[in-house]
């Protein structure tokens, strides 16, 4: 039974490394060894031979997906991309959708197709893989569960039992994914700063059949001695087996080993062989390490990528049960004093970052040209803002580019890093990603994301859990991102750190570089993500020409001047322009869903004159231009001109209407008196009171019009105003007050007025439920005229805009809208005070406690759904540093 079962074993696990078109020819040469069949059989067999041959040539055409079937030496992949049912939750039909393909639809998804396998497969392991599915999803397979992920970006490889699969007959595979983003998915719904994510099921998806004994896993680390002559590779292997195969060995008493051979990719030359023997264990996996040596490697670099190629094999009875073959690189990377070296050679990061969008999914032949296209400008290092696919690393590999490997993370709060479910999930995304930067020469180092606050303790926590993840034993550098400077950033434990740049101000980056230095404990720092904004002021051709001129120039000196520093390099924000995430308010060219593109390239594939700038920069060639237009935008004169306006009309109708002039004194000098009268019911003309009204708010309309006209390209600003933007009408108005100074100062003042009149029929309200009933006539005078105070601002409001131009005086410009504010507050208390004539205590109760409970109730809820007080706490913290 033993002498059976072994021999059943052995043709079982042989046929399956065969493929099916070698088929008949295994069959024939299995034929002429027997030595047990009589020659007076051969024409029988003949016949059996002949239409075994036909059916295992046809039972490929008869397959569902024939042309999808994809056979390697020992495995199979089974292609499952082509037409899919799909549905949203909660409709009853499916409806054709063809995958991969990204969606722009949010909430629950399902994803539906049928499949069938092979026949005679024998005893096989099988395994469904997603390359790219965003973001949280659930696999089941003929209604049976199979795997869930709470998170998107990186591959799902996951194990079928063989049970659960219909060896003959149709396979349901169905996926539920939920594209939605919240407080703890990664990325952050409405993450500040954040490019829009792709959606659903982008990447390829297909269904492996793997030998009996099969290998998991292949991690080769490198490393080089005798100043370079010799390297030596460690390998960790991973096999794992089904309980067939291991019950059969078990009772063979044999054992199956592990042999690994290491080419020159280039010569086909074995350089070194090693081999080891290994019993199956009780939990069907088992972990090989071995290790080899060989002189005078062929070093990876940029100029030239040289590979060799890492075989490994099973073999059992000296048959093939199993092979991968890996690539890799040999190459050192050391960091000293600020700069990177790279096989002893000084190295200096000349980097631009790319984001996967639904325009450029990386296939094989979109990443090909994007990456010739990359070195072609100069560049030689990538920050992915997405994990990119492992064909991609290959294709690094073998061109010559370093990659830096970025969690999508952007500008998160400490608040929402320290909690506990979210900090899990981002461990369970790292550890794939270290698993996918393995074996790759030209990964240069991981990122735990960008944008941190260094001064947060839910950050520093954070940032501290994920290092012990990563660990120290890898064959790249471990990096972050920080937007500000904190000496309590040199205790982490990177190798180094990148300081961000986009949309930041040009002008304090020595000073952060200086402090860095000096107490930053030698780690070296990258300036990442430089932005090359661009927004068209004008629909004239020449003026976006001298605006990008501008542009091309303020990048090249920026650059140059951080390559004088002692800092590793630049990383560039982007080749091709993304898009802010969040929905922009005051970006005109871009008014739905963005704030404004950010790139080398335009949206259309355009090369802009930076990218001309960048590539003679990097390449040390071509025309280094100057620019010497100004292209400063005139905006002050229109609110000086409106304002003089206003203060002149004002001037006029105070000067002849007396009326105007006693009631504006009286009201100043004598309130009480003025309370009193409005309280016996004293009706004071409307024209008067319509001076006083217009007269303030155009106050507060030239004000804000010239706030939102001066902060429209700041994303901080839009970012806050975004966040409380009711509908994309109330944001079409706002684009069109913050860039037609006009329009803004006569819709701000419009809106002042609409608030002043509110806070007038609150104060009606109030007067009605304390009893001490007061007519809506004399609620708006008490409220209209209270605001002539703000007419006090007019001398200041005409020459606001040119006011914030000086950094020093907008915080005195702030203090002095507040303490106005504070002053017209506080006299409308004074004014209930009078005219009902009840106790402070119960004023302020009524008049500042309703309001104070209604927003404290709003913004509970509105948290509940969007996290905005994380978010706004470090907007101010970034704005402020």
């Amino acid at each position: 039974m033993v002498s059976d079962s072994s021999n059943d074993f052995e043709i079982i696990v042989f046929l399956q490394t065969i493929p099916m078109k070698r088929l008949s020819n295994f069959l024939f040469f299995q034929a002429h060894l027997s030595t047990k069949i009589s020659m007076s059989f051969k024409p029988c067999f003949v016949f059996i031979f002949f239409c075994l041959a036909a059916l295992f040539f046809w039972l490929p055409l008869y397959s569902q997906e024939p042309d999808q079937t994809l056979d390697t030496e020992t495995r199979q992949v089974i292609d499952l991309n082509g037409e899919w049912s799909f549905k949203k939750k909660g409709e009853t039909d499916w409806r054709k959708i063809v995958l991969p393909s990204p969606t722009e639809k949010i909430g629950d998804l399902f994803f539906r197709r049928t499949f069938e396998i092979p026949a005679n497969i024998g005893d096989s392991q099988f395994f469904i893989v997603f390359e790219g599915i965003n973001f949280s999803s659930r696999i089941k397979l003929n209604d049976q569960y199979l795997s869930s992920q709470s998170y998107g970006h990186t591959s799902i490889l996951t194990p079928i039992p063989k049970n659960l699969l219909r060896l003959r007959g149709s396979n349901v595979l169905e996926v539920e994914v939920n594209t939605s983003l919240g407080n703890k998915t990664i990325p952050l719904r409405q993450a500040l700063l954040s490019p829009l994510p792709l959606r659903g099921i982008f990447r390829d998806i297909y269904l492996t059949i793997q030998p009996a004994m099969t290998i998991s896993s292949v991690v080769v680390k490198s490393e080089l001695a005798n100043s370079l002559s010799a390297a030596k590779l460690d390998l960790e292997i991973e096999i794992l087996s089904t309980e067939l195969a291991f019950n059969t060995m078990v009772a063979d008493n044999d054992s199956p080993k592990v042999v690994c051979v290491v080419r020159d990719e280039e010569s086909n030359q074995i350089l070194a062989t090693a081999e080891q023997s290994f019993r199956l264990n009780n939990e069907l996996k088992n972990q090989i390490q071995l290790s080899m040596e060989f002189q005078n490697p062929k070093l990876w670099s940029l100029v030239f990528p040289n590979r060799y190629s890492v075989e490994v094999r099973i073999l059992y009875k000296n048959k093939l049960i199993d092979e991968v073959e890996q690539k890799i690189g040999i190459r050192e990377l050391k960091l000293d004093n600020n700069h990177l070296f790279l096989n002893g050679e000084l190295l200096p990061v000349k980097g631009v970052t790319f984001l996967e969008n639904k325009s450029r999914i990386l296939t094989d032949e979109q990443a090909l040209t994007l990456l010739q296209e990359i070195k072609s400008n100069g560049f030689n290092t990538i920050t992915w803002h997405n994990p990119p696919p492992a064909h991609v690393l290959e294709l690094t590999d073998s061109l010559g580019l370093l990659n830096i490997l970025r969690v999508p993370l952007w500008n998160v709060p400490g608040a929402v890093l320290s909690d506990p479910e979210f900090s899990g999930r981002m461990s369970s995304l790292l550890g794939k990603m270290v698993q996918l930067a393995s074996n790759h020469a030209s990964v240069l180092a991981l990122s735990l994301g960008d944008g941190f606050d260094a001064s947060s303790r839910g950050t520093q926590s954070f940032i501290s859990d994920q290092l012990n993840v990563v660990g120290t034993e890898n064959q790249f550098f471990i990096t972050s991102g920080f937007r500000n400077y904190d000496s309590s950033l040199s205790e982490f434990a990177f190798d180094f750190i990148t300081f961000n740049l986009t949309l930041h101000g040009y002008s304090d980056w020595r000073k952060w570089l200086a402090n860095w230095i000096d107490e930053g404990s030698g780690i070296p720092i990258l300036y990442s993500d430089i932005s090359v904004p661009y927004t068209a002021t004008r629909s004239d051709s020449e003026n976006v020409s001298i605006y990008e001129a501008i542009q091309a120039q303020k990048l090249k000196k920026l650059i140059e001047d951080i390559q004088k520093e002692p800092t590793l390099g630049f990383m560039l924000a982007a080749l091709y322009d993304w898009q802010i995430s969040y929905p922009s308010v005051l970006s005109l060219k871009t008014s739905d869903r963005n704030l404004l593109p950010i790139g080398l390239f335009t949206v259309s594939n355009e090369p802009r004159m930076s990218l001309s700038m960048m590539q003679n920069l990097n390449k040390g060639t071509g025309y280094q231009f100057e620019f010497q237009q100004n292209t400063i935008e005139r905006f002050d004169t229109i609110f000086i001109v409106y304002g003089l306006i206003v203060i002149v009309l004002f001037l006029i109708f105070f000067r002849r209407d007396h009326r105007l002039r006693g009631n504006f004194i009286r009201i100043l000098s004598r309130p009480f008196g003025f309370y009193i009268e409005l309280k016996d019911g004293r009706k004071i003309p409307w024209f008067t009171t319509s001076i006083i009204l217009i007269t303030s708010a155009s106050s507060w309309g030239l004000i804000l019009g010239s706030v939102f006209s001066f902060l429209r390209h700041h994303p901080l600003f839009d970012f806050l105003i975004s966040q409380f933007s009711p509908s994309n009408t109330v944001n079409i108005v706002l684009i069109y007050m913050s860039w037609y100074p006009i329009l803004g100062i006569i819709g701000f003042s419009l809106w002042t007025a609409v608030l002043i009149t509110v806070l007038a029929f609150y104060v009606l309200f109030l007067s009605l439920i304390t009893r001490r009933r007061l007519s809506i006539r004399n609620s708006l005078t008490l409220v209209y005229w209270e605001s002539c105070i703000f007419i006090f601002l007019l001398p200041v409001a005409f020459i606001f805009y040119r006011l914030m131009i000086i950094s020093p005086i907008r915080l005195l410009l702030l203090l002095l809208l507040i303490i106005f504010l504070i002053w017209y507050i506080y006299r409308i208390f004074t004014g209930i005070r009078t005219v009902f004539t009840i106790r402070p205590g119960m004023t302020i109760a009524l008049f500042v406690g309703i309001p104070i409970i209604l927003i404290l109730v709003l913004d509970i809820l509105y948290n509940q759904s969007n996290g905005l007080n994380a978010q706004l706490v470090y907007l101010i913290h970034l704005w402020y540093n």
